[in-house]
């Protein structure tokens, strides 16, 4: 367990030098935090926490960056360390899931007020098509077109996300955003990030029972979203409802594939449990991409060696796993897997991430990358990291004003 900060019930916002009180929360557009606890980049550039505008009157919790990046490598403990993914796929799964979850109900599903694990934010994400929201600091990803995870889903919903790193994914993002040097210009050559980085994201999707009756009862967030699927339309408080939860962690065990594992989790209305929480359930677990494997090969017999997909995962979810079964979400870009779409996570010329051409051409997509191999030799590697991707995009369209 971690210390508590002088009993501080908002770490982030215990260092605010000035906290304004007005119903117009369009003020928190230009909020930056002053921190001045040690061991952390107390004197790099602070970024805002989002450019949102709440509506007038608002006076509930609003998303704040958690970016006391520790200076120093982190020590900590590293418990799912002492559990094979690859020989105990469900009880790894088990655990991640019972990890990423602990002091969260206490914490209001806050990860970054969590007293248990600190657990912190990529910055520079408050510009563009992925700009944060300003309550729960969701991103706003591709749509979910009709029917894709509902045969009763008749209308286009919006998918939102937040992703969260540990101590270790922070130093690094320290290292990569904090050098006072650089005044907050990215530092490319630190983009690899070291074993033991554990990241988690949850996925969030608009629609009710009537659109997506497989989420019935599922966790419920709300959040500052577009009133309209038209991503220029004014933002309205609305509510999204959980349908995944992926986590990547950097492991010594999968070097000699990726040096990531990844897995995912979905919402299960049929499963036991009391909250909505409970009733995520695993997927699968991934460590590579397979390579070589097309889809006729799984016609012919042949199995996948570095993913496994649990048997009691629901329907829905498995009518969108990735090409020839490999791991993916429901919510995730079809006919891809999770680790070949991070792959491709690289520096100045983002791709397309879907998979092109017939199956010898995709085949391409499925390599297993060394962290700081990127996918294109003139490129520079990511590490299997969209948000730092995504991150870079803002950072340019900014640096562009």
């Amino acid at each position: 367990m971690r210390k508590s900060r002088e009993n501080c019930q908002n770490p982030q916002s215990c260092s605010l030098k000035k906290v304004f009180r007005t119903g117009d929360f369009g003020i928190f557009l230009n909020i930056f935090l002053s921190f001045t606890v040690s061991n952390v980049y107390a004197e790099a550039v602070q970024f805002a926490d989002f450019q949102d505008t709440l509506p007038k009157g608002y006076h509930g919790s609003v998303f704040h960056l958690r970016q006391d990046y520790p200076a120093d490598f982190p020590n900590i403990p590293r418990p799912w360390e002492q559990i094979d993914f690859k020989s105990e796929p469900q009880k790894y799964l088990a655990f991640i899931k019972q990890y990423i979850l602990q002091g969260m109900a206490e914490a209001n599903y806050y990860p970054a007020k969590n007293n248990l694990h600190d657990w912190y934010h990529m910055p520079m994400l408050t510009t563009g098509r992925r700009a944060r929201e300003a309550i729960h600091g969701l991103q706003r990803e591709r749509d979910v077109k009709p029917f894709e995870l509902d045969p009763h889903q008749s209308k286009t919903q919006q998918k939102w996300e937040v992703a969260y790193y540990n101590p270790i994914g922070a130093y690094q993002i320290g290292k990569i955003w904090k050098n006072p040097k650089l005044n907050g210009k990215p530092d490319l050559t630190q983009t690899e990030f070291p074993e033991g980085t554990f990241v988690f994201k949850w996925v969030f999707v608009t629609g009710d029972d009537q659109q997506l009756p497989i989420l019935k009862g599922a966790p419920v967030f709300y959040a500052n979203i577009h009133s309209q699927i038209s991503r220029k339309s004014p933002k309205k408080i609305q509510p999204v409802r959980l349908v995944q939860m992926d986590f990547a962690i950097r492991d010594k065990r999968a070097d000699d594939t990726t040096s990531w594992v990844m897995g995912t989790y979905v919402y299960d209305k049929d499963a036991p449990g009391k909250t909505g929480w409970d009733r995520m359930v695993p997927v699968g677990v991934q460590w590579g991409n397979d390579p070589g494997i097309t889809p006729k090969d799984i016609q012919h017999g042949k199995k996948l060696k570095e993913t496994i997909i649990l048997p009691r995962a629901p329907d829905y979810a498995k009518q969108r796993l990735g090409w020839a079964g490999r791991l993916n979400g429901p919510m995730d870009l079809k006919g891809s897997a999770c680790l070949a779409c991070h792959s491709m996570a690289q520096w100045p010329h983002p791709l397309n991430k879907k998979p092109k051409g017939n199956d010898q051409q995709k085949l391409k997509y499925f390599r297993n990358l060394k962290p700081t191999e990127p996918f294109q030799a003139d490129q520079i590697s990511l590490d299997y990291s969209l948000q730092l991707e995504n991150a870079l995009r803002a950072y340019r369209q900014q640096s562009k004003r």
